[in-house]
């Protein structure tokens, strides 16, 4: 009786564990799956959570199973929803049109950067524009994860609309009206590329449209195309977004140097914002692909997934993630925003020559981000609006903005001229 005793428990640890050294057990996840006493173990708190002989690798796979399949949610929702973030993320970028101004005509906007502090708030609020839309954008995206797709196409509109707008008032008001002179267009047009490209690189939709593609690519279900083994060659076609992004780098790097120059057509269709910004949201979408790879692993599917989504505590987690993200990406850029200037202060170079260099490749821009932090933490994607005229709305009076901020601009601008003609006369 005896010996069929300790038969059966050594059949059961055999079926338990895989392998075991010095009494330390190697963990099998799958094991978990279905079983009554598993479930009470993994419905135990953490603190209690030590069965003899797992590892912490091992608790901690099993507080995460836990975490994503014991139907629990969290009661804190934050209160801004996607629609507060646009909004925020078009007045945002009403005011980089602000800075965009008075890079070009110190006379536009005077006053508001006649203090520093007016400077500062202009410089950490206009860098947040971009970063926002994209959280909205991604947060869209989890709540109807068919609209990825829709997004990214949005967006490339917007993107060749404002590039070829662009075009057509540089090459309408500015090199017709320099032509006149008898001078080469194409001679002019290289010229204002060396003088005024880098002013011009103001398209952010050049970076969402990059940004949403390849999270497309990454996380995209087709039904009809690239399914079964296909699926593969849309994942790897997310390297052609990226592709583009590191060509512009590269030449807005050139440029920066002066090794180059390019037609001030080109500069319309580069990008604009730095890699740490690149960076923040590649860690995301592929944040969001793991957690659904593990969800899954843990016997999950899709319609479990998708219910897990609209959850408050994943809505939370999503809002974690992107803080951390933005709060260590802001550090390390202003980290290389420092190493930059010690080393173009080492080799001899002018502080001006060294922010030009940094300004080329995006250095120096995340770190106003931890400005949008505490937004983010109030931020939850799963607030719903009934009424969307609202998300009608919100981006024509964007549009208004931007064109109100040209308008105020130009009048300082053309003030500030005409009271300098009349003193002369006088």
């Amino acid at each position: 009786m005896e010996e069929d005793k300790i038969n059966t428990t050594e059949n059961t640890q055999e079926s338990v564990q895989d392998t075991t050294v010095d009494n330390v057990v190697t963990f099998d996840p799958t094991i978990l799956l279905g079983s009554n006493s598993d479930t009470l173990l993994l419905n135990a708190p953490i603190e209690k959570l030590k069965p003899k002989g797992y590892t912490k690798k091992e608790l901690k796979l099993l507080h995460k199973k836990n975490y994503f399949m014991d139907g629990k949610d969290i009661k804190y929702s934050g209160p801004l929803s996607y629609r507060y973030l646009r909004a925020l993320a078009w007045l945002s970028f009403a005011v980089t049109q602000i800075l965009f101004l008075h890079n070009h005509i110190p006379a536009a906007y005077e006053s508001v950067f006649a203090s520093s502090v007016g400077t500062y708030f202009v410089d950490l609020f206009a860098d947040m524009s971009m970063p926002l839309f994209l959280v909205a954008s991604f947060a869209f995206i989890m709540q109807n994860r068919k609209s990825c797709h829709a997004i990214t196409i949005t967006y490339f509109v917007y993107y060749i609309g404002i590039a070829l707008g662009e075009i057509f008032i540089l090459r309408r008001y500015v090199l017709s009206i320099i032509t006149e002179l008898g001078l080469d267009q194409d001679t002019v047009s290289k010229i204002l590329g060396a003088l005024l490209g880098q002013k011009v690189q103001v398209n952010i939709f050049a970076d969402l449209f990059i940004l949403t593609a390849f999270n497309f690519f990454l996380n995209a279900k087709p039904k009809k195309w690239f399914v079964g083994k296909k699926l593969i060659i849309l994942r790897l076609m997310s390297i052609i977004p990226l592709a583009f992004a590191v060509f512009s780098f590269v030449v807005r790097f050139k440029v920066g140097k002066g090794t180059i120059s390019l037609p001030i057509d080109v500069y319309a269709f580069l990008t604009t914002k730095s890699p740490m910004v690149y960076g923040i949201f590649i860690f995301l979408s592929l944040w969001t692909k793991r957690r659904e790879r593990m969800f899954k692993k843990f016997g999950g599917t899709d319609a479990e997934y998708n219910q897990f989504l609209h959850t408050k505590k994943n809505s939370w987690a999503y809002s974690l993630e992107i803080s951390k993200l933005f709060f260590w990406f802001a550090f390390l850029d202003f980290l290389m925003y420092i190493f930059g200037f010690v080393q173009g202060e080492l080799v001899g170079l002018e502080d001006a020559v060294i922010e030009s260099y940094l300004a080329a490749v995006g250095i120096g821009q995340c770190i106003g981000l931890g400005f949008a932090i505490p937004f983010i933490l109030l931020f939850s994607y799963n607030k719903i609006h009934k009424d969307s005229t609202l998300d009608i709305i919100i981006p024509v009076v964007g549009v208004g903005m931007f064109a109100f901020v040209y308008i105020e601009g130009l009048y300082e601008v053309a003030s500030s001229y005409a009271s300098t003609i009349a003193a002369a006369f006088a």
